[in-house]
């Protein structure tokens, strides 16, 4: 649908060095079961095991999911949920996820750390088009739930824009 706004430049390594950082384990190793946005699943999924993809419009949801049949990818599931609200029981959120890609509106992503990151949650790659809940997240994060930010730096996703986005990796 032309009249659907895309929120990022696909054209080559903003994409790349996010399906890496989400798609490798800290030690090397393959990741086992990745959550992500809908964007980011089709690149995360050819290099894990299973990848889920959570995004509050179903519309988008739909898409991403025909564009996986398209491209014959199978291993990725995809999921309408409003990720503010608590989904600490929604069967999608059962699954055990080793990586984390969150990729919250300007107000960031507090309410979803409320029950996002569980147990066993090692690698969270945070994207942030706000600087400012980024570093509220990144608090909670590190506070309380136990991470390290490992690395952080800036994308040019909207190269004619003044926009930049932030992206930190989060590790425990």
């Amino acid at each position: 649908e032309a009249s659907k706004p895309w929120r990022l430049n696909t054209e080559g390594t903003q994409i790349s060095s996010i399906s890496f950082a989400c798609s490798t384990h800290p030690r090397g190793k393959p990741s086992t079961s990745s959550m992500v946005k809908p964007t980011f699943t089709l690149p995360v999924a050819r290099q894990v095991a299973s990848v889920a993809g959570v995004e509050g419009d179903q519309s988008l949801v739909n898409r991403a999911a025909e564009n996986a049949t398209r491209n014959a990818i199978d291993n990725a599931r995809f999921h309408a949920a409003d990720l503010f609200l608590d989904q600490s029981t929604a069967p999608w959120s059962a699954t055990r996820y080793d990586k984390l890609l969150l990729d919250p509106p300007r107000s960031g992503a507090a309410q979803v750390l409320e029950y996002l990151p569980r147990k066993g949650t090692d690698r969270i790659v945070y994207v942030s088009c706000h600087p400012g809940s980024l570093a509220r997240d990144a608090g909670i994060l590190v506070s309380k739930h136990g991470f390290r930010l490992r690395e952080a730096g800036v994308m040019d996703m909207f190269p004619h824009t003044a926009h930049v986005e932030s992206i930190a990796l989060f590790e425990r």
